[in-house]
């Protein structure tokens, strides 16, 4: 039987996941990582790690039996990011921002276009700004980038928005750089990701505007 065909974003999903896993195993080497999750069939893990092969479902749920809810990590990603990103409605993109934690408006109730833009800029470009000086001050989880990509990516792809992407891409995806050692031309097969960073490019901004 063939294998199944990997997409892109898989072995992006395979790279987060086996470091959360080895973080959730409290190992501090991948060389560790099968005996501390009683495994003896060796598996690929610096390959997932170096995003060149992507653990399949069955791998998954075997380390899920294991280390319960590190599953997640795999399918819906930091928050909710690759949920957010294969969704093809805007309602069910802002249902998994939402269970990501992004505050919502006042207008939650009146689901009409301007909840749709103000929820999504909200989430992207003011939560950016809560972030960077909330960081300045006392220090936080940027994991907040994920979610941001996931507000700004959403405004872009349902809404025709492209300003928060172009605004936010850089820093978010340097994140996920720096974090779990995903380049960033890795998220290019998303193209509102990919043109977002040609239009950053184009403007000839090389740093991030935020992370320094």
């Amino acid at each position: 039987m063939a294998r199944p065909k990997r997409s892109p974003l898989d072995y992006i999903r395979g790279q987060i996941w086996v470091h959360e896993v080895a973080r959730e195993a409290g190992i501090s080497s991948l060389s560790q990582i099968d005996e501390a999750l009683g495994f003896t069939k060796d598996r690929s893990w610096y390959k997932y790690r170096r995003g060149e092969n992507a653990p399949d479902k069955k791998t998954v749920a075997e380390v899920e039996t294991v280390l319960p809810g590190t599953d997640s990590w795999f399918y819906e990603g930091p928050k909710q990011i690759f949920s957010v990103l294969e969704c093809t409605r805007i309602q069910d993109a802002i249902s998994f921002l939402k269970k990501a934690g992004v505050p919502t408006p006042e207008d939650d109730d009146h689901l009409d276009g301007n909840f749709y833009i103000n929820y999504l800029s909200r989430a992207g470009l003011s939560q950016l700004n809560f972030h960077a000086e909330y960081g300045r001050q006392r220090g936080n989880d940027d994991s907040i980038f994920a979610w941001i990509l996931g507000a700004a990516h959403s405004e872009a792809r349902f809404l025709g928005n492209t300003y928060s992407l172009e605004l936010v891409v850089h820093d978010c995806l340097e994140y996920f750089h720096r974090r779990y050692s995903i380049a960033p031309e890795r998220w290019e097969h998303d193209v509102d990701i990919k043109e977002a960073r040609a239009a950053v490019t184009a403007f000839g901004i090389t740093k991030p505007y935020v992370l320094k």
